[in-house]
């Protein structure tokens, strides 16, 4: 084979021999990297563990944490909506489930917060970089492999802050992890129901974080990566609908209060979100770009866009 990773196509169309031997060629790789740093994780997990609940105001949620197997290591794949995911990741699995390496995006990160997640034992790696992402399928793989420990990946590759839609379209590598390491997926939902007004400060934002752990999904080798990952995501779809009380339809969405809490989530905690850097990351079927976040317009419409941190200020003190 002439290259690491296949197309779905093209691996759609080899014989179920040559599927075995290129699944297995991607094993080996991820068994022969001996690089990967496989350091114990205690202390920085316990300083995340103790500082994280002091940077919010909201408490964790569990729900069908019985769907986990306790046997084997499994990849957890959640949606990714805010700056404190990844944390609450840390903090939640260490408190309830056991350790987890969070797969993590390091080319918006400041050198602290990389030092930070490193600790945590994550993969890092940067997106614009087409070696380094293919070297995080490897590294998560062996983690999951050598050490038997738990992944962690946000499959929408950035944050969704779409006024109504649920999950933004899911990238494959979790899938394509899956069937390297033979560990189930848990399909996961973290939903932080916000507040139903206007706020001041990010703190405010949140009521409660529900972190919902789906029947354990099993990635067939002989199937499309591609049909798996779209079933995957309708299997998310679906429980993000049961958990959650956002809005459904756009006109059923209060511009003020959308455009105040999506202020204090792009500024508002220990992170600026760059609208139009991140978006180049989420997942487009046909190459046109991906309705991520909207604006207001001259007629005082939610409309697709992205609105400036000096735009949106003006959001900020509304009562």
């Amino acid at each position: 084979m002439s290259k690491i990773f296949l197309s779905n196509n093209e691996l759609m169309s080899l014989s179920n021999d040559d599927r075995t031997k290129y699944y297995n060629s991607l094993r080996r790789l991820s068994l022969a990297s001996e690089n990967f740093k496989n350091k114990r994780s205690s202390a920085g997990r316990k300083l995340v563990t103790s500082l994280n609940p002091l940077m919010k105001d909201y408490e964790f949620e569990p729900i069908g944490i019985d769907n986990i197997p306790k046997n084997t290591p499994v990849l957890f794949v959640s949606n990714h909506s805010n700056s404190h995911n990844i944390l609450d990741a840390v903090e939640f699995c260490s408190k309830f489930i056991g350790e987890v390496s969070v797969m993590v995006a390091s080319d918006d990160l400041t050198l602290p917060t990389r030092v930070l997640f490193d600790s945590c034992n994550a993969v890092l790696f940067d997106r614009r970089d087409k070696i380094e992402s293919s070297q995080s399928i490897f590294e998560m793989a062996n983690k999951i492999i050598c050490k038997g420990m738990n992944g962690w990946i946000f499959s929408e590759a950035t944050w969704n802050l779409h006024p109504v839609r649920l999950i933004q379209d899911l990238k494959i590598g979790a899938i394509l992890i899956a069937a390297i390491t033979g560990c189930p997926i848990i399909p996961t939902v973290l939903e932080y129901v916000e507040v139903d007004d206007p706020v001041s400060c990010e703190k405010e934002l949140y009521e409660k974080c529900i972190v919902k752990f789906c029947y354990p999904y099993f990635v067939s080798r002989d199937r499309s990566l591609v049909e798996q990952i779209q079933e995957l995501q309708r299997i998310m779809e679906s429980a993000r609908a049961r958990v959650t009380k956002s809005k459904l339809f756009i006109d059923d969405v209060n511009p003020l209060v959308y455009l105040n809490h999506v202020f204090f989530k792009k500024y508002g905690f220990a992170f600026n979100y760059d609208s139009a850097a991140e978006a180049k990351f989420l997942f487009s079927k046909d190459g046109l770009p991906v309705d991520n976040e909207y604006r207001l317009n001259e007629n005082g419409i939610l409309v697709p866009g992205i609105t400036l941190k000096s735009e949106g200020k003006k959001f900020v003190k509304i009562k």
